[in-house]
């Protein structure tokens, strides 16, 4: 009765730790880290791997591992994908081993493991991955093990789940749903971070502010759907070409925005020029049409032409309004400081 007692209170133990991660844990490293941590602290066993599945590939991938050895680690990678493995994950049953032969069990091959566990990570619609424990004894397990393991890969299903809905939901607010690049909420609160770090830290940082050169006369001319390609095409060749700190935004109709942290106005012209000179060379095509666009910058710094944020977005629009006055299809930098 006593051992009972103490397996229930293991058992809710767990479940209420595996659900606070849950509840706390919208990062998904940070969350399988978590719930890997308390499988080995509750169950006692020498090694716990969660194991994520790619659906469109249809293949295993280990995210997180408790295992250390190199050459353990090179066995566990290289046979993940086995038969044995694929099946618990294609009819959500799991598997529990007390005698573990190796050449059944691929993956445990040049290894010490002797007794495993292996739970999907499922829900009604879709298979997330599994969750693995292992034990170096022969005989660890029982069905209480293979209970309670179930009771948590349940709970991590349900974390996965959440996680997805926590990311798509953070991709709703922030993202523009036409360009796929950051929206300008986004972008204002980045920017209010970039400053005050750049004011703590003292480096540089530029911003340029961009639109397409008579973007009116594209949906006029075409219609708003090639419009529409045309601003995709322009968002999406640009993000491809900046560094992956850089920030590119919608802010508005054809109105673009890039921050660029850590960049002088020097090496932010050259770059900025460099990207109108590759929109410049490109024709955007549909089943009818082909046309060409250009697109006009306005640069500036913190802190050689402004002191705040404020001060950084109108210096870059006073100057790429200057820059629509010169003819367009060019770059301006604030007149003076």
């Amino acid at each position: 009765a006593n051992k009972k007692l103490r397996d229930s209170l293991a058992e809710l133990f767990t479940v209420q730790q595996v659900t606070q991660a849950i509840n706390s844990i919208f990062e998904i490293k940070e969350l399988l880290g978590h719930v890997n941590d308390i499988i080995i602290g509750v169950m006692g066993v020498n090694n716990s791997t969660i194991i994520l599945y790619d659906e469109k590939k249809s293949r295993l991938k280990v995210y997180t591992t408790t295992i250390t050895n190199r050459n353990e680690l090179i066995s566990l990678y290289d046979n993940i994908n086995c038969d044995m493995l694929m099946s618990v994950i294609n009819t959500g049953e799991p598997i529990i081993e007390n005698f573990v032969d190796e050449n059944e069990y691929l993956f445990t091959q040049d290894r010490e493991v002797n007794s495993l566990i292996c739970v999907p990570l499922i829900n009604k619609s879709k298979r997330y991955g599994l969750v693995l424990i292992e034990h170096k004894y022969q005989n660890a397990f029982d069905d209480d093990n293979l209970r309670l393991l179930n009771i948590i890969g349940q709970q991590v299903g349900i974390a996965l789940e959440n996680v997805e809905l926590y990311q798509k939901m953070h991709e709703l607010a922030t993202i523009d749903s036409l360009t796929g690049i950051y929206n300008r909420l986004y972008f204002q609160e980045r920017l209010s971070k970039e400053i005050e770090l750049a004011q703590k830290e003292h480096y540089e940082l530029s911003l340029a502010i961009f639109d397409i050169d008579y973007f009116k006369r594209f949906n006029d001319t075409f219609g708003h759907l090639f419009g529409d390609k045309v601003l995709k095409h322009i968002a999406e060749l640009i993000k491809n070409s900046l560094r992956s700190r850089d920030i590119i935004a919608r802010f508005g109709g054809e109105e673009f925005v890039i921050l660029l942290p850590r960049t002088g106005i020097k090496e932010a012209y050259e770059k900025v020029e460099n990207l109108r000179e590759i929109i410049a060379r490109t024709y955007i095509k549909d089943e009818l049409i082909t046309a060409s666009v250009t697109v006009s910058f306005g640069l500036s710094s913190y802190p050689e032409y402004s002191g705040n944020e404020s001060e950084l977005l109108r210096s870059a629009d006073n100057a790429l309004y200057d820059a629509k006055e010169c003819g367009r299809n060019c770059v301006r930098v604030p007149k003076s400081n």
